[in-house]
């Protein structure tokens, strides 16, 4: 039971260590792919967008329905350092 509990703490600080890193880095890409989950599922964020970055990397985050509208795809966005999510890129000519 106490190596439940200690896994338990080591995993939440994983965790929290995690979303430290996703909320530090940058980058820019535009969507490539806009789902949602069945209306009877458990889990707190039930959409997700996937974005290709220009370095070709595809990064999928996880967001509420309410945040979920605002992305389109083939649009570009930009993720700034400290962003959970990003924004609409300026349009360069």
């Amino acid at each position: 039971m106490i190596l439940d509990f200690i896994d338990f703490i080591f995993d939440f600080f994983l965790m929290l260590i995690g979303k430290k890193s996703k909320r530090k880095s940058e980058w820019s890409g535009k969507v490539i792919e806009k789902k949602t989950k069945s209306d009877y599922s458990v889990a707190k964020y039930n959409c997700y967008v996937v974005f290709e970055t220009d370095d070709g990397k595809k990064i999928k985050i996880k967001m509420k329905e309410s945040d979920f509208v605002r992305f389109e795809l083939n649009k570009r966005y930009q993720k700034r350092a400290g962003n959970d999510l990003p924004e609409l890129a300026a349009v360069q000519y």
